[in-house]
């Protein structure tokens, strides 16, 4: 099987459009529900599925992120700094270096939080992690579903075949992808 995906339950989160849209918000919820998603993974307990619960779980993140922020700490980065788990940010011009050697860049990371402006000129944040049995999860809140998990090299491809659709097709200097990893 290329990807395991759970079968539909009722009122199951689809994506953060649809989350959206059942709450009558238009502000988007990728950075919240992505760093949901690591504690999650990281933490190794489920994430919530239920729409209506993922979204209050989602504002709350989100203004836990904001109040990390105002500390002077890196909100953006929620998971991993609630984890304590040390990691590096690049900012990586679009023009030279992604998304041609993207898997050089994860170079073996066991998380990552990636951030990248898209075609609606705005920015979306995605989650990856690799499992020491050389399988791969990419959770993104734009996806059906969320998350996929599979053989690394499927969801990597996959991966980069996602963010690739939704960049810029033509990049100002200053966009950048801001690839953090454990």
């Amino acid at each position: 099987m290329f990807f395991r995906k759970p079968a539909k339950k009722e009122n199951e989160f689809t994506t953060q459009y649809e989350l959206l849209e059942e709450h009558q918000q238009s502000n988007g919820l990728c950075a919240p529900l992505a760093n949901l998603a690591a504690k999650a993974t990281i933490t190794n307990i489920p994430m919530e599925t239920n729409s209506d619960k993922l979204y209050v779980l989602a504002v709350e993140e989100e203004n836990h992120q904001v109040e990390l922020s105002d500390a002077g700490k890196d909100g953006l980065h929620s998971a991993f700094i609630d984890l304590n788990i040390a990691y590096k940010t690049s900012d990586l011009p679009l023009e030279n270096k992604f998304p041609s050697q993207f898997e050089e860049l994860l170079d073996n990371s066991e998380y990552a939080l990636i951030t990248y402006p898209t075609k609606r000129n705005d920015k979306h944040m995605v989650f990856f992690n690799r499992n020491i049995d050389n399988t791969c999860s990419f959770f993104d809140a734009n996806k059906l579903g969320g998350r996929i998990t599979g053989p690394c090299p499927n969801v990597v491809a996959y991966m980069k075949e996602s963010i690739s659709s939704e960049l810029p097709s033509q990049p100002s200097p200053q966009d950048r992808i801001r690839l953090s990893k454990t």
